[in-house]
């Protein structure tokens, strides 16, 4: 994963790159504040609950997501210009191992943790992942790549470590909402076709949800960047 490492590393070191940019007068302003966090994860925990499982998964790991980003975020947060789909997908690099980033629409500045948390997410509850409940990358090389995105985009800086967990949590019950959404009116023959695949991915992404904040609750103020070290057990009790 030598090559690949260093990607990733690139990866980060163009998002910051990216983040420092002027903003747009284009620009609208979106999720500048811990409370607009919070009604974030509350619109999403509502959306999922209307699911059997998602309730569960909701009523699990949901208030102590609120409760940590209550006590962690800062009621104002950092602003800057913001990518909104930032995922590997949209990470471009050439035969000479240039890197580039596409899809960068000027629409909205916010808090630059959204676009690491997505990305994160990305790597490591990616479809991929999801259906095969985490079988298709090893846990080791995700780790490897996670943690040289971060270090691209921090360098010598201390990554606010807890921060970007609970931003990657919180995409986490985005999608997974999100797909619950998409499959609840399907009928005809794609129907239990896709109800198998949310099946599967809810639980690989609760189970994400789950070693995010299991991560969290290992990490002291004084901590520095640290690895992510994904769990391998079900968190929360929810199955």
């Amino acid at each position: 994963t030598a090559s690949l490492s260093e990607t990733m590393h690139r990866a980060g070191v163009l998002l910051r790159n990216f983040h420092e940019q002027p903003s747009s007068p284009n620009r609208q302003a979106r999720g500048t504040t811990k409370d607009d966090f919070l009604a974030w994860i509350d619109m999403a925990g509502r959306l999922a609950s209307q699911h059997p499982y998602g309730k569960r998964v909701f009523q699990a790991h949901g208030p102590r997501l609120m409760e940590l980003a209550d006590q962690l975020l800062p009621s104002d947060l950092p602003i800057a210009p913001i990518h909104d789909d930032f995922a590997p997908r949209n990470v471009l690099v050439d035969p000479s191992q240039r890197v580039g980033i596409i899809d960068a629409l000027e629409q909205w500045q916010g808090c630059p943790w959204e676009d690491l948390g997505h990305f994160l997410f990305s790597l490591s509850a990616n479809k991929f992942q999801a259906m095969t409940f985490g079988r298709f990358f090893p846990s080791d090389a995700l780790r490897e790549i996670r943690n040289a995105f971060i270090a691209g985009y921090y360098e010598s800086a201390r990554a606010p470590t807890r921060q970007l967990l609970l931003y990657e949590a919180q995409v986490t019950l985005s999608k997974l909402a999100a797909q619950w959404y998409q499959v609840r009116t399907v009928t005809g023959w794609g129907k239990a076709a896709q109800r198998a695949r949310l099946a599967v991915s809810m639980r690989w992404f609760a189970r994400h949800i789950g070693d995010c904040l299991a991560q969290l609750a290992s990490i002291t103020e004084d901590d520095g960047v640290v690895e992510f070290e994904g769990s391998t057990q079900l968190a929360g009790g929810v199955r």
